[in-house]
């Protein structure tokens, strides 16, 4: 069973706000502590899964010895054959935006990753692209950077539900950078003889 509400649970918080928005709108919320896949069982009917938490490093990702949050969604994710957008976030002045990970159709975010390292060994593991040079300086959480950063992934999940318009995030991260507001993408680039950790085919 679900435990009780707390007023100030994010997810009370998120219900409260759409039905404030939507009239007659009917939201159930879990709250609920996931450390296996079988924690996941009350999604397993949704239309598509959608990652909002603090996000782990690439390395971390990548790793046979760490099981991270974003693991666990994607095993849950290809066994239950649900979408999954990653959403996104930010270091410093870079962010980046994560693609929705479509099962059988999209390559997943290991296989992602692990292609725009190996093609950017010298770049940072943890965002790649990072603006933020200053080791004396810690930016603190800046709420506009995340509302741009949310702005673009919640068009992309709209894009998705909806089918109007074909999503722009396929197989690629989208970087952000604040410092000269530039957009830059690092997509997967597969060659034919590749042999995908997701059973895709280049």
């Amino acid at each position: 069973m679900p435990s009780p509400r707390k007023p100030h649970e994010k997810t009370e918080v998120l219900r409260s706000f759409i039905k404030k928005r939507v009239k007659n709108a009917s939201v159930e919320t879990y709250n609920k502590k996931f450390e296996l896949e079988d924690d996941l069982k009350y999604f397993e009917d949704v239309d598509i899964l959608i990652f909002a938490a603090d996000s782990s490093n690439f390395k971390d990702i990548l790793s046979d010895n760490i099981t991270t949050p974003e693991n666990i969604l994607e095993k849950f994710s290809y066994r239950k054959n649900i979408p999954l957008a990653y959403c996104g976030g930010y270091k410093g002045f870079t962010g980046r935006v994560l693609p929705i990970v479509i099962p059988g159709v999209t390559h997943s975010l290991h296989c992602i990753l692990h292609d725009i390292i190996q093609t950017n060994e010298n770049s940072n593991f943890d965002f790649v692209l990072d603006l933020n040079h200053n080791t004396e300086i810690t930016l603190s959480t800046i709420p506009e950077t995340c509302k741009v950063i949310s702005s673009i992934m919640s068009f992309e999940i709209i894009k998705y539900l909806s089918g109007i318009l074909p999503l722009s995030l396929v197989n690629k991260i989208i970087f952000v950078e604040f410092k000269n507001y530039s957009l830059s993408q690092s997509e997967i680039s597969l060659n034919e003889n590749h042999t995908c950790l997701c059973g895709l085919s280049p």
